[in-house]
């Protein structure tokens, strides 16, 4: 009873207590995130068919998320040709698991004998992304 006449006698002069009883509030607000994402590895490994005139490449990722490698949605590759400038292309990466992205792409247009740089971009489901650089 004691309780209840202090809280009324501090509301009626308009003062107020606030206590912090050290309970963490989930509103949207209070929710933190930092990019936790970064690649392990990226490499680029290409063979050439002289009969079909062909280069078949393939493309390969290590991305890792400090919230897991399911938070990861998507890792893309784009084809930077140093040869003819403005031609870039996109490549998508499958998600094999694991934090482990690839693909493959058979082109008669990229050949294994010219100078490409790759840039691989890794997306997770906050927003963030972060990429890595390979030379061919």
């Amino acid at each position: 009873m004691k309780r209840l006449w202090f809280c009324l006698f501090l509301g009626l002069t308009g003062c107020f207590f606030v206590v912090d009883d050290g309970g963490y509030d989930s509103g949207p607000d209070d929710y933190y995130y930092s990019s936790d994402l970064w690649f392990n590895d990226a490499w680029v490994s290409c063979s050439y068919d002289p009969w079909s005139e062909y280069s078949d490449w393939y493309f390969f990722a290590l991305v890792e998320s400090g919230h897991g490698p399911d938070e990861i949605y998507a890792v893309d590759v784009v084809i930077n040709d140093l040869t003819y400038y403005g031609t870039d292309e996109t490549v998508y990466l499958y998600d094999s698991g694991n934090g482990v992205w690839e693909t493959t792409l058979s082109s008669w247009y990229y050949t294994c004998n010219y100078p490409y740089d790759f840039r691989f971009i890794a997306y997770d489901y906050h927003g963030y992304s972060t990429d890595a650089w390979v030379t061919w």
